[in-house]
């Protein structure tokens, strides 16, 4: 089996976690290391997006049982999505071509920034629960969610960030995040590999199963740090923000 195969599907499966655009950053392996046109790139990196799908629901299958019995968590995935659907499709169709990397700069700088004033301050009220979010704050989050369609704005750092500043501990935002992932791109990855493309099924097929087991390692690896800090916002804040930088500091460099 080549190389690049497996390549692709590890690719996807470590970074769809990340507060990058993983996306994003699969369609340029395709383009400029497989020397794919920008459609079919498009395919493949929206296609194993159904690997990460299956990996989330094997993690987050706790709150999938809650939200299926008409739990808290229920809510904590409708609103969003609801809100997020119609807000992505009009990205989608009128801002395709607007670049969403400088927003993840933003982004990172202000989680790092807020991070410092709540260690500076003493941190923040207690956590709420799942049950405790309100339809408004979810729905900002909605509203963060669908402009995660703008290309190369990450999906993960806007949710997990929206998470947050409704109330959630860094734990639950990670498990909530991860969740709010799986109907979108579990859809996407699905409506692809079923439009068909240049590349065969069983090499789709191949992506999508290493995406599947990459993608675990990668969220389980993320939850358990956001575990640990639950009880430390201020250092999840300035490490997520961290994070971020670094994984943008080729574009920041470049612009340099």
């Amino acid at each position: 089996m080549e190389a690049w195969i497996i390549l692709a599907g590890v690719l996807q499966g470590v970074l769809e976690w990340l507060p990058v655009s993983s996306s994003g950053q699969s369609s340029l392996y395709y383009m400029h290391v497989l020397g794919l046109d920008p459609g079919e790139a498009y395919r493949l990196g929206m296609a194993s997006h159904l690997g990460t799908a299956i990996g989330a629901v094997l993690l987050v299958r706790r709150e999938i049982m809650d939200a299926l019995r008409g739990g808290p968590w229920l809510r904590v995935v409708l609103v969003p999505t609801l809100v997020a659907a119609p807000i992505g499709f009009t990205i989608i169709r009128v801002l395709a071509g607007v670049p969403g990397d400088y927003m993840n700069v933003l982004i990172g700088a202000g989680l790092v920034a807020t991070g410092l004033l709540l260690a500076k301050v003493g941190g923040r009220a207690r956590p709420v629960e799942p049950g405790e979010l309100t339809i408004g704050k979810l729905a900002v989050v909605g509203v963060l969610e669908g402009l995660a369609a703008i290309p190369g704005l990450s999906r993960s750092a806007v949710t997990v960030s929206g998470l947050l500043l409704a109330g959630l501990d860094p734990g639950r935002a990670v498990r909530a995040s991860i969740l709010l992932g799986i109907p979108v791109t579990g859809a996407a990855g699905l409506y692809e590999i079923l439009r068909g493309g240049e590349t065969g099924f069983g090499v789709v097929a191949v992506i999508v199963a290493v995406s599947m087991v990459t993608g675990i390692i990668s969220a389980s690896a993320i939850i358990k740090i956001a575990d640990r800090l639950s009880s430390r916002l201020p250092i999840f804040l300035i490490v997520f923000g961290l994070l971020i930088l670094l994984l943008e500091a080729p574009l920041i460099l470049n612009s340099l």
